[in-house]
């Protein structure tokens, strides 16, 4: 905890301190850094653009010079192909000219005739295909360098656009992001302060508790066990409720519906007490059927205090109609095994012994039935109160919820350790609206009264 406070404190050092600089220097500089990085690398863009153009066409230059090259050289080849052919020929014809007779001569130069005119279509067709086969070529190459060169410009103007707007939303979310801080600074100074506060205020508050409940050695075991068992009792009560509704049931938690049925809803509220060893310190080593000195200290504070605790277990006007009925509280008393008694105390196998607070009716707060039991033991605990006989009759529980109020309100000792403050506003409101509100109904008869009571407590319970 003490670490806790230390690092929200610094906390709130480095945002006072925020506060304080100047933070317009702050989005200069970053507006003037985001801009420059931006010009740099428009300009390596352009420049990157300008060396693949270059590259291009230099390529494209080449590749026409090699074409044409092929084409002067293929042509040349086929040329002289043809004529050394040609040659051949014509040497055959005048071969067999001399080696004939005079009568064959006209037809041999005919054959020399005709020779040529092959030789002359033949160079015409070569170099026109050629010629053909050299156009697509360039043909080819044009349309693959338009392609690239479009290509290459299409990226490099989608990346330029993507880094200009990348830059433009940095730069716009940290001018957003540094004029937040600089309107919410105060309040966020504030919140922190109260959160160091109430940090504070929890860790004085959890020391306070554990030097409480170390008293005599002892600790209440399983204590986050028991309160969500208190958490439970509640959820089940208000979903009970909920589900039954949907199907067409009432859930009844009032504490007598019906007096004439002849019972009660009670909500009894057993527990035991150990040791920070794990032992349970209500047993008694020498006799398993008898308590302990603690044990007898804890149940002599519940005793004590059982007339203040009777407002907070029993908290409705309709739950004194439960108090003092058959095998309901009806004193400040305590017993072995006996079901009439106020606080039950029940032995088992294996000594284990714990205890039965029969002053809660089903109308209650679970909580506040956990906390005001705890308190009172507690206080019997720390005073080493005497614990009297049992089945003593000398105390009275309260017959009413005004009567059970005014105890709450004169026992300090209770009041102090649940918070006098929570004691007022309780006594208060049901003073105020229960107790004030049913006096307008003491001349209705008792099934009319029942009824007031239902129609009153049947939305809150």
């Amino acid at each position: 905890m003490l670490s806790l406070v230390v690092v929200v404190a610094v906390v709130v050092v480095v945002v006072e301190v925020m506060v304080v600089v100047e933070l317009k220097e702050v989005v200069v500089v970053v507006v003037v850094v985001a801009a420059i990085v931006g010009a740099y690398f428009v300009l390596v863009v352009v420049v990157v653009v300008k060396v693949v153009v270059v590259v291009v066409v230099v390529v494209v230059v080449i590749v026409v010079v090699v074409v044409e090259i092929v084409e002067v050289v293929v042509v040349s080849v086929v040329v002289v192909v043809i004529d050394v052919v040609v040659v051949e020929v014509k040497v055959v014809v005048v071969v067999e000219v001399q080696c004939s007779s005079s009568s064959s001569s006209s037809s041999s130069i005919s054959y020399v005739v005709v020779v040529v005119v092959v030789e002359v279509v033949l160079v015409v067709v070569v170099i026109v295909v050629i010629d053909v086969v050299v156009v697509e070529v360039k043909v080819v190459v044009v349309v693959v360098v338009v392609v690239v060169v479009v290509v290459v410009v299409v990226v490099v103007v989608v990346v330029v656009v993507v880094v200009v707007v990348v830059v433009v939303v940095v730069v716009v979310e940290v001018l957003v992001v540094v004029f937040v801080i600089v309107e919410v600074s105060v309040v966020v100074v504030v919140v922190v302060e109260a959160v160091v506060v109430v940090v504070v205020v929890f860790v004085i508050s959890g020391l306070k508790n554990i030097a409480t409940y170390r008293l005599c050695g002892l600790a209440v075991r399983h204590s986050l066990r028991d309160r969500e068992a208190a958490d439970m009792a509640t959820e089940f009560k208000l979903s009970s409720t909920v589900y039954l509704k949907e199907k067409g049931y009432h859930a009844e938690f009032m504490t007598c519906a019906h007096p004439n049925v002849g019972c009660c809803n009670g909500f009894h509220f057993n527990f035991s007490l150990w040791d920070t060893s794990g032992q349970n310190v209500f047993v008694n080593p020498s006799d398993s059927k008898q308590l302990s000195d603690l044990g007898k200290h804890f149940l002599a504070g519940l005793i004590e205090h059982a007339p203040a605790m009777t407002a907070l277990c029993s908290p409705t006007i309709n739950c004194y109609r439960r108090i003092g009925s058959s095998f309901s509280p009806c004193y400040a008393n305590w017993a072995n095994e006996n079901r009439e008694s106020t606080f039950r105390v029940k032995f088992e196998p294996d000594q284990n012994v714990y205890m039965e607070n029969r002053l809660p009716s089903s109308a209650c707060s679970p909580h506040l039935a956990l906390a005001c039991t705890l308190a009172a033991g507690m206080d019997g605990l720390r005073r080493n109160l005497s614990l009297p006989g049992p089945m003593d009759t000398s105390r009275k529980l309260p017959a009413s919820l005004d009567e059970a109020l005014n105890a709450l309100e004169a026992d300090a000792i209770l009041k102090e350790s649940l918070g006098e403050k929570l004691v007022d506003m309780f006594v208060y409101s049901k003073r105020t609206f229960e107790c004030e509100e049913f006096k307008a109904f003491g001349d209705l008869s008792e099934d009319k009264q029942i009824l007031k009571e239902k129609e009153f407590y049947d939305d809150l319970l």
